[in-house]
């Protein structure tokens, strides 16, 4: 009587274990993309919150460097992320553009590319009414984006 495991078992032991491994490894990778859009999602919500709190003045100015405070307000705190802030690989991968200052309506337009999820891509122009976005192709921070019931908030998937 021969003790031990036969190359047959061994084999398939390896072949289940390799299963397993790719099965977690494309799992955690759906997450991680999953928690950079909830963090650009949150970002964005936090940028239309400051802005309407840097607009009860109509005396304060929005600004749209990112890196740098939203308001010149220093009452109104919000801060505009980079790229990298945002999990994305550079910091080139955001822009920002003040629409309306605060003595019209206002809103900032942000430009998101190469964004992990690919739904998340796209003009954001958030103001203290809501935050609308437009991902047409060949999109610039430019891009006027209409307010609409249809593109409400974020696009499925992101």
């Amino acid at each position: 009587m021969k003790k031990g495991f036969t190359l047959i078992e061994l084999l398939i032991v390896i072949a289940i274990i390799g299963i397993l491994a790719a099965v977690i490894l494309v799992s955690t990778g759906i997450a991680h993309e999953k928690s950079i859009a909830a963090q650009t999602k949150q970002s964005l919500t936090s940028i239309k919150a400051a802005i309407a709190l840097c607009c009860v003045s109509r005396a304060n100015t929005l600004t749209a460097a990112a890196g740098s405070q939203i308001c010149s307000e220093t009452l109104a705190k919000g801060k505009l992320s980079t790229g990298t802030e945002l999990g994305l690989d550079a910091d080139t991968d955001v822009s920002y553009l003040v629409v309306d200052g605060c003595k019209g309506n206002p809103s900032i337009n942000v430009l998101i590319k190469n964004h992990p999820k690919i739904e998340c891509n796209g003009v954001y122009n958030i103001s203290p009414n809501g935050i609308y976005y437009n991902n047409a192709s060949g999109y610039s921070v430019n891009t006027t984006v209409v307010p609409s019931i249809a593109n409400v908030n974020f696009p499925v998937g992101c």
